[in-house]
């Protein structure tokens, strides 16, 4: 686990172009972007993809 890594955010498994591990954004609909991209100055490799966790059976 890198640095500063919220435990839980490493259990995706995804990793962006950059090789980094994807982070975890926005409490609503979540979705996994490159940890290099934070505020609008820096945007990483520009990975994105959303991230619906699974659903159990009812």
């Amino acid at each position: 686990m890198e640095t500063g890594e919220k435990q839980g955010e490493a259990r995706h498994g995804q990793w962006c172009h950059c090789g980094k591990l994807a982070r975890i954004s926005n409490p609503g609909r979540r979705f996994l972007v490159c940890p290099k991209s934070k505020g609008s100055g820096n945007k990483g490799c520009r990975f994105f993809q959303w991230f619906d966790a699974e659903m159990c059976d009812r």
